[in-house]
C-alpha cells in the first residue's frame, strides 16, 4: 500500500506543476486513477476520472 501512497504523492506534485497545462493535468488525473484504482480504492479512481474530465 505504501508505494501507491507514494506514486500518487508523486502524481501530485506533478500536477502542481503543471498549472494551465491541460493536456499534462488530464494524463496525472488519469494516472491518479489507475493508481488508486490498483489500490483498491473505486471510488477514489472515480473522483480522479472526473477531475481528468475537466481537462
Amino acid at each position: 500500500m505504501q508505494k501507491y501512497a507514494e506514486a500518487e504523492q508523486l502524481a501530485r506534485k506533478g500536477i502542481a506543476v503543471a498549472s494551465g497545462q491541460s493536456g499534462s493535468l488530464r494524463r496525472l488525473w488519469l494516472l491518479i486513477a489507475n493508481i488508486r484504482k490498483d489500490a483498491g480504492d473505486l471510488d477514489g479512481a472515480r473522483e480522479a476520472l472526473e477531475q481528468a474530465r475537466r481537462y
